[in-house]
Order: structure tokens, then sequence, then C-alpha cells
């Protein structure tokens, strides 16, 4: 017996048999045969249930405000194999939010056509439409570029002027002759939550860009909480932004690969914001981490670690940019020839704040590069263990007029392999003269800060192991917590470094490298009177009140709990940050 469609009309409640649906849901194979024949008797509002399975077939939303779902909610399962069709999937006739696909695995969609649109979109094609897509597998599709023009992009899913909602979906092993191996987004706005782009390629040639995971073309997608793996391309093997300024959130980029620029990710003339985002285990020519070529890219604490590049830029690589880089680290990365953690070349004017570069490695500039007018404003960092393996430079490189102001900084324990000479903190040639205030310098290998003769010296208020000449500068001990396991806040009241650099030389505002305030006083310390700015990257004071020698209330970790402590407090008693 065919189940019923319940109709109000005219006040009265008629019930009528339907002789080809439910009401409200269509079964697939029990009610269609197919999903299309399914979403062709639909009305909006319904559902289409399909039972697991494969079915051979391409489906066409139409337009029409309806789910389709599968009876499992296991994406593996419930299959629609596209072979033959150039795409799996369409939504081409101004969906919005209302139009479901929910719970399969699209695959083997053949985006091979000539003309357009039938060489994008292998997986899914959208146009003008904004579908929802959750929890869907799109594996195995392909984009390929065809005698009619040069698309072959998006290989799993293509947005053309649409604003789809993707979340739990994976993509995986799809590819693309053009861009965008698992999506490509042409001037649309995706959100994507939650998502995998795993072992996808585009293959378009060198400066044409690429996209393996991701292509964004005059795009501003809001991407979160998604992983980026394997991916490969020409450009951009996690993603690519070329224009537009998409939102990256809480992302995790690692082993993706490219044959030039930005293994993790590319950025090119644009805006974007990246927060909480982890780039791991990338490799490239220049920017095996991140490459930012005439882009201000907002990049806030993310982590660049194990990053490599044949060339230039391990970490990230800056190109007549200003970028803003802050709360970040840089660990672990290696450059074949110059900056291991960060190169900048060519007039950048970037902002990098609170940041780390620990044990990176380079031939110069194993931190940190700046390169031909360069002029950085790096405040409040720690360059710690970088390594310049037959360069300049090991902590900070500047070279050919490069002028960086450099402030409340550390260089610890930077090292020249095989120079006999050379700057292990930091080296400055080619007329290059950084303005270099409130800093320690100290342990770095073979000398603390080197200027060749046509570079001039500017250091004021830092503490230089073995001297400086400059206003306000120390040599003596700073007396680090624990600078091998990199360490390098303050560990005792009597630090050299306390309370004695200059207020008017911070530049990084109120707070240092934890976050906590910049201008607490310590009794008895430094310059007097207070509060006055310590030297270095960390502040001494009331957030070290817990001291590795065990006494609690020894406030300013003098080894002693007195009035001093007591004073201490009480100059700070209800003070947040």
């Amino acid at each position: 017996m065919k189940p019923i469609r319940l109709i109000v009309c005219s006040g009265l409640l008629l019930v009528f048999a339907c002789s080809s649906v439910q009401a409200g849901v269509i079964n697939v194979p029990g009610d269609e045969p197919t999903i299309q024949d399914a979403i062709d008797v639909a009305i909006n509002g319904d559902e289409v249930v399909v039972v697991p399975g494969t079915y051979p077939e391409a489906i066409n939303f139409l337009g029409k405000a309806v789910t389709v779902r599968s009876a499992s909610g296991d994406p593996s399962d419930t299959i629609i194999d596209g072979t033959g069709f150039f795409h799996v999937v369409q939504c081409v006739n101004g969906e919005d939010l209302n139009s479901v696909l929910e719970g399969f695995t699209i695959r083997r969609g053949e985006a091979t056509g000539v003309f357009s649109p039938d060489d994008v979109g292998g997986g899914m094609y959208n146009f003008k439409s904004s579908p929802t897509v959750s929890n869907c597998i799109f594996t195995d599709n392909h984009a390929k570029i065809s005698g009619g023009g040069p698309e072959g992009d998006g290989g799993g899913m293509y947005n053309d002027n649409s604003d789809p909602i993707v979340t739990d979906c994976t993509f995986e092993l799809n590819s693309a002759e053009g861009h965008g191996g698992g999506m490509y987004n042409d001037n649309s706005n995706p959100t994507v939550t939650r998502c995998t782009f795993s072992v996808n390629s585009a293959d378009l040639a060198k400066w044409n860009r690429s996209g393996g995971g991701m292509f964004n073309a005059y795009s501003s997608p809001t991407v979160t909480d998604s992983t980026f793996i394997g991916n490969s391309a020409a450009n951009g093997g996690g993603m690519c932004n070329d224009h537009g300024d998409p939102i990256v959130t809480d992302c995790n980029f690692k082993l993706n690969t490219v044959d030039s620029g930005g293994g993790g990710m590319l950025n090119f003339n644009n805006v974007p914001t990246v927060t909480g985002c982890t780039f791991s285990g990338n490799s490239a020519d220049d920017g095996g981490g991140m490459f930012n070529l005439t882009s201000n890219a907002m990049v806030t604490e993310c982590i660049f670690s194990g990053n490599t590049a044949n060339t230039n830029g391990g970490g990230m690589w800056n190109n007549s940019a200003a970028p803003t880089v802050t709360g970040c680290t840089f660990s672990g990365n290696l450059a074949d020839f110059e900056g291991g953690g960060m190169y900048n070349f060519q007039y950048c004017r970037l902002r990098v704040t609170r940041c780390k570069f620990i044990n990176n490695a380079a031939v110069n500039g194993g931190g940190m590069i700046n390169r031909y007018g360069t002029d950085s404003i790096v405040t409040n960092c720690i360059f710690s263990r970088n390594w310049a393996l037959d360069g300049n430079g090991a902590g900070m490189s500047n070279f050919d007029r490069c002028s960086p102001v450099v402030t409340n900084c550390t260089f610890s324990d930077n090292r020249i392999a095989s120079n006999p000479a050379g700057g292990g903190g930091m080296s400055n040639e080619v007329s290059s003269s950084p303005t270099v205030s409130n800093t320690i310098f100290w342990g770095n290998v073979p000398e603390q800060v080197s200027y060749d003769p046509s570079s001039v010296r500017h250091i004021t208020f830092c503490l230089v192991e073995g001297g400086s000449a400059g206003f306000g500068n120390k040599d003596a001990d700073p007396l680090f917590v624990d600078a091998f396991a990199d360490d390098l806040h303050l560990s005792a009241a009597n630090s050299p470094a306390i309370d004695a650099g200059s207020n008017s030389l911070t530049g990084g505002g109120p707070l240092d490298l934890d976050g906590n305030n910049r201008f607490i006083d310590v009794p008895d310390a430094g310059i007097a009177p207070g509060p006055i700015v310590d030297m270095g990257a960390y502040e001494f004071g009331i957030s070290h009140c817990l001291c590795d020698n065990g006494l609690v209330g020894d406030v300013n970790c003098d080894g002693v709990v007195d009035l001093a402590d007591v004073n201490l407090l009480g100059a700070h008693w209800l003070e947040t940050i």
C-alpha cells in the first residue's frame, strides 16, 4: 500500500492516496529507482533517503529545496559513482542552503569536456548556488584541460559565484590539471568547517598558481578546523589564495609539497587572516610553510615547524609584502640557502611581534633574513639556537640596505657552523643599519653582532656579551632561567636586564612575549624611578611569583621572603592585563 500525503485546502483536511511518494519522504530505490528520479518528483521540503549501495548516475538538484541523504548516515556505504559524467552532482539553478546533500561518497566524476563548465567540477559543480553539503567524501574526481580552453579546475568541487556550506567532508585523491585539486572557488565565499583535504593534486604550470587542496580566486572563504595533508601542486600545496581575503582558523597544513612556492599556503595580492593554524612538514622551492607575494597577510598564533625550502624561507617567504605576524612560533625549519625560519625579500614592510624563532637553519639567516631594502619591525621576540650553516647571521641577517627596528628581543645561543667571523646573533651587511634597543645578545657564536664597513651601528639600552658602543648598553650575564631549553625568562631579581631598558623605545605596546604587563618595577633593581621596562623579550615581575626555589611567597625570586615581596605585590594589587 502506497503512503499518503496530507494536504490542507480551504480549511479542510483532505487525505489523498499518493501514487508516487511518501508524505515528504522519497525512498530510493523503494519509491524511485534512482536518486535523480526521486529529485525529479520531489517538491520543496521533501527528503530523498537513499539506502546503502552504489548508484551509477549523476544528479542535479534542479533548484529544489530538498534534502538528499543516505539512510545509514555513513558515506562509505552509499556511493554516487559518476563514471562517464562531467559532474557527479550539480547545483546550477539558484539553490540555497535548503538544498542539502548529506552522507554520500561522490566519486569518479570526469570533467573532461571541451567547453566550460564541462571541464570543471568533476565531483560537484555549483553555479550561482549555495547548497549545504555535509558528511560527504569526494574522491577520485578529476578535471582536465581540453582543447576548448585552459581550465580543468576543481577536481573535487568547483564553486562559481557560490557560497555553499561544507561541513565534515573529506576531499581525497582528486586532481585538476588546472587549479584546485580538492576545491576551486571562483568569486565565491564558501564556509568550510571540519573538513579534510588529503592527497589532492593540481598540476598547472609554475607561475599560474595551482592549489593542491584548495584554490581561491577572488574569493574569501571561511575555513575552520580543517586539515590539509599530503596535497601537491605547482604553488600552494595545501591552499592557494589569489586575490580575495580568506579567513583560515585552527587548521592544520601538513606534508604538502609544491614545485615552486608555498608548500602549505600561498597568498598573492590579498589580505588573508590566518589564526591558530599549524604548518608542519611542508616543502617547496621557496616558502616551505607559507609564501606571501605582495600580500598583507595577518598571521596570528600559528606554528611553523619542520618545514623545508630548497632555496629560501623554510618557514615563511615574503616578497614585496607587508604581513603582520603575531604570537607565532618558527621551530626546526630548514632552508637550503637563506632564511630558515623566515625570508623577507625586496622592500617588505612587515611587523613581527611576540614570536619565537627556535632551532631553524640555513646557510645565511638561520632564524630570519632581511634582504634588499626590507625594513621589518621586530618586537618582543626570541631567537634561540638558530644556525647559519656556512654564512652569517644565525639569529638574524640583514643584507643590502635593510634597516629593521628590533626592540625588546632576546638573541641567545645562535651559532654559525663554519664561518670563524660574523654575527652569530645578528649580522649587518651592505649598508644595513638596524635600530636595536632594549634587546639582549648573549651566548651567540662567534660574535653577538657584526657589521661590515658600510653598515652603521645603532644599538642602545641593550645587554651585549662582550660589550657594545651605545648609550645605556651593558655587558653582564642576564641570568636566563635555562637558555639551553630556550627558556629565556630572567631568573632572578638581580638580573642586570631588569628595569634597564628605555620606556621611550619600547614601540611594541604594553605586553611582553608572554602577554604580561611590560612595565613592572622591581624594587631595588635597575634604573629608578620606575616603572622601567626590562631588556629582552620577557618582563620580570609579578608573573614569576612561583620561583624554582620552592619559596611560594618569594615574588621577586631573590631567595628570601621579605618586605620587598610584599611591596611588589602591593604595587600591583588588583592589576589586570
